[in-house]
């Protein structure tokens, strides 16, 4: 399956059709100079998949700046150390979660349920206000603390070639044809108040109407 273009320099570069049948989704970004910032990074699993991904976009790996993880669970960041060990990849994540991944406890990370070793990696920014902004190139990018599915997941709100996307890890869950929300109550109106024209998850993602279909979900869905 080739990789899926969100909006122009917003590419879903792998999943479970994608890079490996345990990854969920993840998503590079693309500056005016062809550098590259990672929302999340896999199970690493399909590494070398990801790799041939970003090769078909005519983009080297050499050229990832930065990873930033929505949160610390293995399917979404088992990649980082991959990346970090292969390339010399920077990894962003926000406190709590930034401890798990350099600790890699099995636990927390998921690594012993879906049976897939998570290799500690160090946090090359370990986030711990409620946000933080991350410039490269002509792209800027918002990481809000967004506590639910994981104490120190994030959302993150890009703005790349005129557009802006959410990119919102599992705070959203499709669940048998309805919405499960993993966030905590007071962060909801964060997801509300947010602008975007298009939102990518780690199990969804919307090209288009993305602000009108999220606030539809979050008024009719229950709260994990």
């Amino acid at each position: 399956m080739p990789v899926i273009t969100i909006r122009p320099g917003t590419y879903l570069i792998g999943g479970p059709e994608l890079t490996f049948y345990l990854d969920l989704y993840f998503y590079a970004i693309v500056t005016n100079k062809d550098n590259i910032i990672l929302i999340d990074s896999g199970s690493g699993k399909g590494f070398t998949n990801t790799i041939r991904n970003l090769m078909e976009l005519g983009l080297s790996p050499l050229k990832v700046r930065y990873i930033i993880n929505t949160h610390c669970h293995v399917d979404v960041a088992g990649g980082d150390y991959y990346f970090h060990n292969t390339f010399g990849t920077p990894i962003i994540a926000h406190e709590p979660d930034s401890l798990i991944i350099q600790h890699g406890d099995p636990k927390r990370t998921l690594a012993e349920e879906l049976n897939i070793p998570f290799n500690p990696v160090p946090v090359y920014i370990s986030i711990r206000r409620p946000v933080e902004k991350i410039t490269l190139d002509d792209a800027e990018l918002f990481i809000y603390h967004c506590p639910g599915h994981t104490e120190g997941s994030v959302l993150v709100l890009a703005l790349i070639n005129g557009f802006k996307v959410l990119f919102g890890g599992d705070s959203i869950i499709p669940d048998n044809g309805r919405f499960k929300v993993e966030v905590l109550e007071d962060k909801r109106k964060l997801l509300l108040d947010l602008d975007y024209h298009a939102a990518c998850f780690n199990r969804f993602y919307l090209r288009d109407n993305a602000k009108e279909t999220i606030e539809t979900i979050l008024l009719s869905s229950r709260i994990e």
